[in-house]
């Protein structure tokens, strides 16, 4: 809840067990048993059942307490932050207390304090992001909150919205976005007058404005790549730029005719798309949070916290509220613990390296340990026994290569250096995505470090968007600056989503372009095998033994 109110700045969290003060403060305080340091300046949040928090709250907060309990209080000490209060009777009802803070997005209740009897939670199916945006679909701009605008003078303003597109999304190569715009303008403009379409602050296209009678457009189709759009949020803009037909010196400039209208039934047409992604991608994770947040209430997200110290606790919270941020949304169904989950579910794994499963680290990309093996990068190699191979075989080879099932060990990249070593993290923090163990395609996220307050540190750092918007790969090690952040790609490459025949062939053609090459070829020279295999048996049957070449040049009667 506190992560997406901050909305785009990262939650700086510190856990700790609350501290009572040996003298209470007087004259009405909300916690006079709380030490609350007046050097800190923070918010505070202080969470518990009635009798755990009984020793810290006073007599009348207490008696308030009924049911579900959420309170925001200016700080006793420094009324310029809050003490933010999370309780109930029970364990069940400080749950609920927090869900029904986390769900407050609406200035209802004007109150600093409410009770929540009861609360129901939605259960959201896949892919209903913030203005999520679906294949085939036809959205009139009002639905992202554009209203018709109208904009006059030379130098104006904007119309401006966003769209999620799904972070797995695959289209096919020649797939385009149409804007089918709805817009009038103005006559006796000058025939540069254009309005510019811009995609994520890059120009794709213009409409030019140059009509000297003015006119009215409906469904003015504009086309744009599909593949311009990214995982994630997308944000378009149209600016108009309108010049007068006459101008220059000595000559009255009329602007009162330089108008244009932009409704807001002017439509976003989504082409075909299928769901299918390659991981191991930090990039995408950073950018949306997948898979974890495919469903955008986190019933396939499981926070697993290696380690019950409040550092480690804090870390986790700091980045379960970044991903929060990510989709725009609370994580209502996560779950959150110590342990791995009972259901096979996308992981979270935060904590320092003496708490962490041995099996998890032996399938990550660096496995660490007393001995770590640790991979670092090189040229790839040219083997010897690919020279002696001729370029078909060795194109049959890859293409075998491509659909062959193997082990993750077995598949690991050959152009890594693969070095074991007994060596420390020291203060840095290092973060690997790989396929659960036993669990495919099911995706760990692990965040380590060698101590509780580096993990702490690592992780204020690593929700910064210095940081957060630089994670790539499937390795990545930070330390104390941006500069520090290094990354490489280590692990086994594995796809999760589920396509048909003619998509998959797509999505290799497109992403790996010899295999399109290769495909070719092997159809072609079975082609020429299957033709030639039928003239020879129309040979036999109608002409015995006569040669190909003799029937061709027997005449028919």
């Amino acid at each position: 809840g506190a992560a997406l109110r901050l909305r785009y700045t990262p939650v700086q969290v510190t856990h700790s067990t609350a501290r009572r003060v040996e003298t209470p403060l007087a004259g009405g305080a909300v916690a006079p048993g709380l030490f609350q340091e007046p050097e800190v300046a923070h918010d505070q949040v202080l969470v518990g059942t009635r009798a755990e928090l009984a020793p810290y709250l006073s007599t009348a907060m207490q008696e308030q307490i009924t049911e579900s309990f959420v309170g925001i209080y200016p700080g006793d000490r420094d009324p310029r932050y809050v003490l933010l209060v999370i309780s109930g009777r029970d364990e069940a009802e400080v749950t609920r207390a927090a869900m029904a803070f986390a769900s407050l997005n609406f200035p209802f209740p004007e109150a600093p304090s409410m009770l929540v009897p009861a609360l129901q939670l939605p259960t959201l199916p896949p892919y209903t992001a913030k203005w999520q945006v679906h294949a085939n679909g036809r959205y009139p701009l009002h639905e992202f909150g554009v209203k018709t605008a109208s904009f006059q003078g030379m130098y104006t303003g904007q119309v401006r919205f966003e769209v999620s597109v799904a972070p797995d999304s695959f289209v096919y190569e020649d797939s385009v976005v149409e804007l089918k715009f709805h817009l009038a303008y103005g006559a006796g403009l000058r025939r540069d007058s254009v309005l510019n379409i811009w995609l994520n602050d890059i120009f794709m296209a213009a409409i030019p404005l140059d009509k000297a009678e003015g006119a009215v457009y409906r469904d003015y189709a504009v086309r744009l790549p599909a593949r311009a759009l990214q995982a994630g949020r997308n944000t378009f803009r149209f600016t108009p730029h309108m010049m007068p037909l006459l101008s220059g010196e000595c000559i009255a400039v009329q602007d009162a005719n330089l108008v244009l209208t932009v409704f807001d039934d002017t439509l976003l047409v989504l082409p075909n798309a299928t769901h299918y992604a390659r991981l191991p991608e930090l990039a995408l994770f950073a950018r949306t949070g997948f898979p974890a947040t495919i469903v955008p209430d986190g019933t396939d997200l499981a926070v697993q916290v290696a380690g019950e110290d409040s550092a480690t606790l804090a870390a986790a919270w700091m980045l379960l509220g970044k991903l929060a941020q990510k989709v725009e949304m609370p994580l209502y169904h996560t779950t959150f613990s110590f342990q791995p989950p009972a259901q096979p579910k996308h992981r979270l794994v935060v904590g320092t390296l003496a708490h962490l499963d041995p099996q998890l680290l032996a399938a990550a990309p660096v496995r660490l340990g007393t001995v770590s093996q640790v991979p670092y990068p090189t040229l790839p190699p040219r083997l010897p026994e690919e020279r002696s191979r001729t370029m078909v075989e060795r194109w049959l080879r890859a293409l075998g290569e491509r659909f062959q099932v193997a082990a993750p060990a077995e598949r690991r990249r050959p152009d890594l250096v693969q070095m074991l070593q007994q060596s420390a993290l020291g203060p840095w923090t290092l973060a690997m995505m790989f396929a659960t163990p036993s669990q495919a395609p099911q995706t760990t996220v692990l965040f380590v470090a060698a101590e509780p307050t580096s993990l702490w540190r690592g992780m204020q750092r690593g929700v910064e968007a210095a940081f957060w918007e630089n994670l790539q790969g499937d390795v990545v090690l930070w330390g104390d600056t941006p500069a520090s952040l290094a990354w490489q790609r280590a692990g086994t490459t594995y796809h999760l989503g589920d396509i048909g025949l003619t998509s998959r062939l797509e999505y290799y053609a497109s992403h790996y372009p010899w295999f399109w090459s290769i495909l070719t070829i092997v159809l072609l020279g079975l082609f020429a095998y299957l033709t030639r295999m039928l003239l020879r048996r129309f040979q036999r049957r109608h002409h015995g033994d006569l040669a190909v070449e003799e029937v061709l040049e027997t005449p028919s009667v």
